[in-house]
């Protein structure tokens, strides 16, 4: 959860606002921070752990130039998934083969931020290995972590977070300020707005403090019940129920069980059909909407006419929690609640069956999504799959977790291949459908389908020889059991491996094989995409008029929607068309309206790929500063993404030659010192400069004694190397 801020990376959530007291932790956890470079808040659940990491990361951020990062666990459940989850809280795309370790080390070495892991413990010994790799490759990374137990790293300092302090039964009242006491107050004002601490009430809201050991989430719940009961029957019956539980020994109920008393007392304090709403409800990880809500939790004793109702009940009792997006009203479960509901289901015999309510329901969101993505939809159902990401993970893992679940859990993962894509997630797409791939051998559609899009994702991610065995696996596969869709695909692939690697005349043959097969299914967003990539193999062959005729038919067959990750990349293809032709102006048109959609979508690579253009626009029209900040700005994005251009050389070829001249003109020094000011450009900066929507970068090189010399009649290559073939 971060966003950007000058350069700066910070995440603040709204629930900093309401912190109450702990300063002394808070002082603590600081002090610890600028002793180590690991610290961890141990505690139980429901103790504030992660309110006071907040706090901390608020306090502090203004010490790391890099600012903070927070990266929320509790509804991850698959350890693997781990580096690729930190990797998105930065902000950093999957777009790149290498590991996700990989990538997270080489974009942290040289920063200075603050990494907060809040949630740790049931992916504790993942949670170890990934920072002790990071802080290993990242010296002035720090990262504070929230956990019940101790990460056991090398350099670990721990601070153990208690409950709060509460008074004695013999103090005076107000004899000094306790926390306890100031959070029940406030929450009891959230409840009742007349109430008040006074010296006529304090003894009895010390005593329900001190009943509760001063655990906040358990004050927290206890406090709801001052809509129905008075304060004195609220101290009265939590003495009941602790005393039936203890056999009325004050001291015989470990701290520990205090939060799950607290919590089991508001269970019985809902009705029964709030209860069993609760327990279905914990399938759910991260947050929610209403429709999920009625379409998984609904049956013959939970109608879904009475969901509504039950649900504002559980956001009233603060069993549930309220969240306002940009998608609108979501609800949420803290993470001690969502297990004791997740026990709850179990006990009822319904937790299978309710998880699988809640994979179909997510399938079926998937598929929707599938079918309407390349169209104006596109914008809002990445935003909405966005939202999903934590769900969407746990019915994946619920499918591939299960033998008999594993051809479904394959098939949910290749339904959501237009996500990862425009997303930026490949590396956690090829994650999923290689896990799937090593359940389902069996040579079905979706193994077809599914061997065929990792190879596309591989190519992509620039790793070429991973793909043709696949390509030529699902080609096999379609055969074998005649399945045109896969064939005209796999074929398709084949030529954008051949394409990629140089071979252009091999791969056009496979493209125009795939393009009829794909005429013949009427596959219309197959054939919006298949018409760029034909385009762009077309400049490899020299043709490029058939190269703008195949983009036109893209942009024709995409229709007059609001689709953006084709139309982007189809726009790509147009202006290095026209760069190749000569066409400048023209080619610095199409590539800046590519670049405003690929920043909508967040397309680090197709971002730095029109970056590249404009820098070689500008280079061939004598501009040469221009480019020089624009390599800068698209080096950050190539560190980002892993291998440049797609690894394709004759595209290497136009960069390493508009990079020559521009050095030329400037000297050595002056190119360094203007495109390290591209690279230290906000992303958002860099955009806005290069589309001409803000001022271009200035630079004098009067003032460093270097002087811009004019620019060469032709830009020709100082590999003496032909670009196209």
């Amino acid at each position: 959860m971060t966003h950007e801020r000058g350069g700066r990376r910070d995440a603040l959530p709204a629930e900093l606002t309401s912190f109450i007291g702990r300063e002394a932790e808070v002082e603590g956890a600081k002090r610890l921070l600028s002793q180590s470079r690991l610290v961890t808040l141990t505690g139980p659940g429901g103790v504030g752990k992660t309110r006071i990491a907040l706090r901390v990361a608020a306090e502090l951020r203004d010490g790391y130039a890099d600012g903070v990062c927070l990266v929320e666990l509790s509804a991850l459940q698959d350890p693997g998934l781990l580096a690729h989850t930190v990797a998105a809280a930065l902000g950093l795309p999957e777009q790149t083969a290498r590991p996700a370790i990989d990538v997270l080390t080489d974009y942290l070495n040289d920063k200075r931020l603050l990494l907060l892991l809040d949630t740790c413990e049931h992916i504790i010994d993942a949670c170890a290995m990934l920072v002790d790799a990071l802080r290993r490759e990242a010296p002035e990374l720090h990262v504070l972590a929230t956990s019940r137990q101790p990460l056991n790293s090398i350099g670990e300092h721990t601070l153990s977070i208690t409950p709060m302090p509460v008074p004695d039964v013999v103090e005076e009242p107000f004899a000094k300020p306790y926390d306890a006491l100031a959070l029940f107050t406030e929450r009891a004002n959230a409840v009742l707005s007349e109430f008040a601490l006074t010296e006529d009430n304090w003894a009895r809201v010390a005593a329900v403090c001190r009943r509760l050991d001063g655990i906040p989430l358990a004050i927290e719940l206890a406090v709801v019940r001052l809509r129905a009961l008075s304060l004195e029957q609220l101290a009265a019956l939590l003495d009941d129920r602790f005393d039936l539980l203890t056999g009325g020994a004050r001291s015989a109920l470990p701290r520990h069980h205090t939060l799950r008393t607290a919590i089991g007392w508001s269970h019985e304090l809902c009705t029964p059909e709030e209860r069993l709403l609760w327990a279905r409800l914990s399938v759910f990880a991260g947050d929610f909407d209403m429709a999920a809500v009625q379409q998984i939790c609904v049956s013959d004793v939970l109608a879904a006419e009475g969901i509504l109702g039950h649900l504002i009940s559980l956001v009233d009792k603060s069993i549930l929690t309220r969240v306002e997006s940009g998608l609108g009203t979501r609800y949420r479960l803290l993470d001690s609640i969502r297990e004791y509901g997740r026990e709850w289901l179990a006990s009822l015999g319904e937790e299978r069956e309710f998880r699988g309510r809640h994979r179909d329901f997510y399938f079926a969101m998937a598929e929707q999504f599938d079918a309407e993505w390349v169209g104006s939809a596109q914008t809002s159902w990445i935003k909405r799959l966005n939202a999903e990401r934590p769900n969407l993970r746990v019915a994946l893992e619920f499918c591939l977790a299960e033998p008999e679940e594993a051809m479904a859990g394959l098939a949910m993962a290749t339904t959501l291949w237009g996500y990862w894509l425009c997303s930026a997630r490949l590396s956690e797409g090829r994650y999923w459908f290689e896990r799937g791939l090593r359940l389902v051998p069996e040579p079905t559609p979706v193994r077809a389908r599914a061997l065929w899009l990792t190879g596309w994702f591989a190519i992509i991610q620039g790793d070429h020889p991973v793909g043709e065995p696949l390509f030529e696996e699902s080609r096999a596969i379609a055969e074998q059991i005649g399945d045109d869709s896969a064939l005209a695909y796999a074929i398709q692939y084949l030529g954008g491996m051949y394409m990629f690697r140089g071979e252009a005349k091999r791969g056009l043959v496979m493209y125009e094989d795939a393009l009829a097969r794909l005429r013949k299914l009427d596959d219309r967003p197959g054939l919006v995409i298949i018409m760029f990539q034909l385009g762009l193999c077309f400049i490899l062959n020299g043709d490029v008029d058939r190269a703008l005729a195949a983009c036109a038919e893209s942009l024709r067959l995409n229709g007059d929607t609001d689709e953006r990750w084709c139309r982007s990349y189809t726009l790509f293809t147009m202006s290095l068309a026209y760069w190749v032709r000569g066409d400048y102006g023209k080619s610095a048109e199409e590539i800046s309206n590519s670049l405003r959609m690929k920043h909508e979508l967040g397309d680090l690579h197709g971002m730095a790929h029109c970056m590249e253009i404009l820098g070689w626009v500008a280079a061939q029209e004598g501009r040469y500063q221009r480019t020089a900040w624009l390599m800068g700005a698209a080096a950050v994005l190539w560190k980002k993404i892993g291998k440049p251009l797609f690894g394709i050389e004759f595209l290497q070829v136009y960069h390493d030659t508009a990079e020559w001249h521009a050095q030329q003109a400037l000297g050595t020094e002056g190119y360094a010192k203007i495109s390290q000011m591209g690279a230290e450009l906000t992303l958002d900066q860099a955009v806005r400069r290069a589309t001409g929507d803000e001022p271009e970068i200035s630079y004098d090189p009067s003032t460093s004694g270097e002087q811009e010399v004019p620019r060469s009649a032709l830009l020709d290559s100082p590999t003496g190397k032909s670009p196209v073939n």
